[in-house]
């Protein structure tokens, strides 16, 4: 798939520095926006109504807090919406805004495929691509003999640390009975840890009950991110 340029938004590199540089002030511009607003609906009903001092001075304090938290509440939750608001009124930031959409689209894109070839191994071949990978990890990995009959496919060293892992390519969401199956070689083996590699993913169930045991469980798309990781040591 073509790399997605800012040229094909007729953007230069000079000017996305410039964009993502005020973009880091924007929670600070959104909250002061917000106190501005605030600020308005106070003088506004000073012209209109004529109150007493009391009576402006608590509109002050209503508003201007509410302005706040208007602000408040769109630089920590709504920051993208705050970006295509300016992109409203900024021919450059629209491009920008479009130059990100795209660019946000091959990589769910990219990943996806990426997923989708972990997804395509059969179990053999994706047992020794995760060993591949955990030693590029600096793991020290061991393959478990198919005839030993063991409900995992391996066995890492980090550290002091020993740990089983199984891996499994299969279509549907693994659940907790296959999760609590892992627990209890967990247990026999007496390791520190369990590793469960799920490149479809895990029901909410078995991620319930992993939740308070020392059982890591592995997505497809915690494989993918492990594999640029695995780069950095190469």
């Amino acid at each position: 798939m073509p790399e997605i340029t800012p040229g094909q938004f007729g953007l230069t590199q000079e000017q996305i520095d410039v964009i993502e540089s005020t973009n880091q002030a924007l929670p600070t511009r959104t909250v002061l926006t917000g106190v501005g607003f605030g600020v308005i609906v106070v003088l506004v009903y000073w012209v209109t109504n004529s109150p007493s001092i009391g009576n402006l001075i608590m509109a002050f304090f209503i508003f201007g807090i509410a302005g706040v938290l208007i602000g408040l509440y769109f630089a920590a939750y709504q920051p993208r919406a705050v970006e295509r608001i300016l992109a409203l009124v900024s021919s450059e930031r629209r491009k920008y805004y479009l130059y990100e959409r795209a660019r946000q689209k091959q990589s769910d894109q990219d990943e996806e495929t990426k997923q989708a070839y972990w997804l395509s191994l059969e179990h053999t071949e994706l047992v020794q691509k995760i060993a591949q990978l955990y030693t590029k990890l600096q793991y020290t990995v061991t393959l478990v003999p198919k005839e030993a009959n063991k409900g995992f496919d391996l066995i890492l060293q980090y550290y002091d640390d020993n740990i089983i892992m199984n891996c499994t390519s299969q279509s549907e969401l693994v659940d907790q009975p296959q999760v609590d199956n892992l627990f209890q070689w967990l247990i026999e083996t007496k390791a520190h840890k369990a590793y469960y590699v799920s490149i479809r993913g895990f029901s909410a169930e078995a991620q319930e009950f992993a939740k308070d045991k020392p059982i890591r469980l592995i997505t497809g798309q915690n494989i993918v991110q492990l594999v640029s990781q695995a780069q950095q040591y190469q």
